[in-house]
C-alpha cells in the first residue's frame, strides 16, 4: 500500500513545471520553465541549490518535457532539443543529441528513446546508438524491463521478450 510521507508546500517557489525525487539523499529536483530555472530542495522542502536561467548556460530556450535523476546524473529531456545532462550538484555536463523522441526512459546504462513507432537506445557509457525495436504497429508508451519490453496501446499491451 502507498502512504504519504511528506508533503511540500510549492506556493514558496515560482511556476514548476516538472518534478522528480532524488533516490539519492531523498531531496526532490524541480524545474521552471517560465525561469528556466532548476532547484534542488531538501526533503523537507528547503532550496539547497538553486540554477537560474538554464536557457543561458546552455545557449537554447528549452522546454523540457521530463526531469529524471538516474544514477547519479540530472535529465532534462526536450524533445526538439535533446537531453540535457547535469551533475548531482545541478552543474551543467553535456547535451545528448536526440531528434524527434517523443518520451525516455533509463535503464542500467542506456537511455531509451521512442521516434514513431521505434524504440532506440543510447549507451551512456560507449555513446553507441542503436534502434531496439520498430513496431509496425502505432503505440503509446513503453517501458524497458530486464528481459523485455513492454508497448503499451490504446487497446492492449504487448510484451516483447529478449
Amino acid at each position: 500500500t502507498l502512504s504519504q510521507t511528506n508533503k511540500i508546500n510549492l506556493i514558496f517557489f515560482e511556476l514548476i513545471d516538472l518534478a522528480c525525487v532524488s533516490n539519492r539523499d531523498n531531496s526532490f529536483w524541480l524545474y521552471s520553465i517560465t525561469t528556466q530555472s532548476l532547484i534542488k530542495t531538501d526533503k523537507t522542502g528547503k532550496v539547497t541549490n538553486r540554477f537560474k536561467n538554464i536557457a543561458q548556460l546552455v545557449q537554447k530556450d528549452i522546454n523540457p518535457t521530463q526531469l529524471i535523476e538516474h544514477e547519479n546524473q540530472v535529465y532534462l529531456f526536450d524533445p526538439s532539443k535533446g537531453l540535457f545532462v547535469f551533475d548531482l550538484y545541478g552543474n551543467y555536463v553535456k547535451r545528448i543529441q536526440i531528434e524527434k523522441a517523443e518520451n525516455i526512459k533509463f535503464y542500467r546504462n542506456k537511455v531509451f528513446f521512442r521516434v514513431e513507432n521505434g524504440i532506440f537506445s543510447y549507451d551512456l557509457i560507449s555513446f553507441d546508438r542503436k534502434i531496439e525495436l520498430e513496431s509496425e504497429e502505432e503505440f503509446d508508451d513503453f517501458t524497458i524491463k530486464k528481459w523485455s519490453v513492454i508497448i503499451i496501446s490504446n487497446n492492449s499491451i504487448l510484451q516483447i521478450v529478449d
